[in-house]
């Protein structure tokens, strides 16, 4: 459900303001990223091999996505302080929106507590990013469940 929020509004900003969006996403592949997002704009499924795919749709998805959605060349590792460097480059580039998804990736296999403390640091950074930048900056996590 998370995943679907996070491209639904990603083709949102691209479709209805024209804006360039980086998605950070290092728990799917860009590949399986593109196709859910082009099939945000064109109402479509693009990325389920049990349902037909619309070849012509997914072209003319293409072309809005061109040049609008941006995505980090990665998958299963990220690292905030390239990650960091990575968010600034894209904002020269031109985009508005910047979306990672799950920030809890930078905190893998730290202690419970250690990794709250550099949650609430990254954040902190990012909101100062967001304001340096120009950009808006959306941050989705997993919970994690209060008996665990």
């Amino acid at each position: 459900m998370k995943s679907e929020v996070v491209n639904t509004l990603a083709a949102h900003f691209i479709r209805e303001y024209g804006l360039k969006v980086f998605l950070i996403k290092p728990e799917e592949s860009n590949k399986k990223t593109y196709k859910l997002v082009a099939g945000k704009l064109s109402g479509k499924f693009f990325h389920d091999p049990d349902k037909g795919f619309d070849e012509q749709a997914y072209d003319e998805a293409g072309k809005v996505l061109d040049d609008k959605l941006f995505m980090l060349n990665l998958y299963q590792h990220v690292g905030w302080d390239t990650l960091k460097a990575d968010i600034t480059q894209a904002a020269v580039e031109g985009c508005k929106v910047i979306i990672l998804d799950p920030i809890t990736n930078l905190t893998n296999g730290m202690e419970a507590g250690a990794a709250n403390v550099k949650l609430q640091e990254i954040a902190q950074e990012l909101s100062s990013m967001a304001l340096d930048l120009d950009v808006v900056i959306f941050i989705f996590c997993h919970l994690r469940n209060p008996d665990s």
